[in-house]
């Protein structure tokens, strides 16, 4: 079930007076590993909202603290930048700080860091729906590397 249309129930039980938790609603947690291929980092979601980067050769860095469940993630080129979705939105992370910036409160599909890591492309849905309702809901946009400078690049 989306976790959007979890997060709503909840809303609706607690508005009910009913104690429903996303605990008793969700399916148990298993660790997840996003790796883009030729990459040097990957990422090893160890809880929901937690993510632990880690090198090719096993080395553990930083670990990052989402701004939510994450559905995908992937480093950028040279290591210092994490892109990630949850419900919310698309988020930018900076490894070593674990600063988090929301780059589009959209429902976001795909993204794709540009092999320079400077720029990335992502979708996001403009009807504003948990699943595109037509494909010409669906907008890409490219932002500078800081998730900066957004622009509509199709349609």
């Amino acid at each position: 079930m989306n976790i959007r249309i979890l997060a709503i129930l909840g809303l609706i039980g607690v508005g009910l007076g009913l104690d429903i938790s996303a605990q008793q609603t969700l399916a148990p947690f298993h660790a997840v590993v996003f790796w883009e291929s030729n990459a040097s980092k990957g990422v090893l979601l160890v809880a929901p909202a937690e993510m632990l980067v880690i090198g090719s050769n096993g080395d553990k860095y930083e670990k990052v603290s989402a701004k939510g469940p994450v559905y995908r993630a992937a480093v950028s080129p040279d290591g210092k930048k994490l892109l990630y979705i949850t419900a919310t939105g698309l988020w930018l992370a900076k490894i070593e700080t674990s600063e988090n910036y929301l780059v589009s409160s959209s429902v976001c599909g795909f993204f794709h860091w540009n092999a320079d890591g400077l720029s990335f492309l992502f979708s996001a849905d403009g009807s504003g729906e948990a699943a595109p309702s037509t494909v010409s809901s669906l907008k890409f946009f490219w932002a500078d590397g800081d998730g900066k400078n957004l622009k509509q690049v199709y349609p």
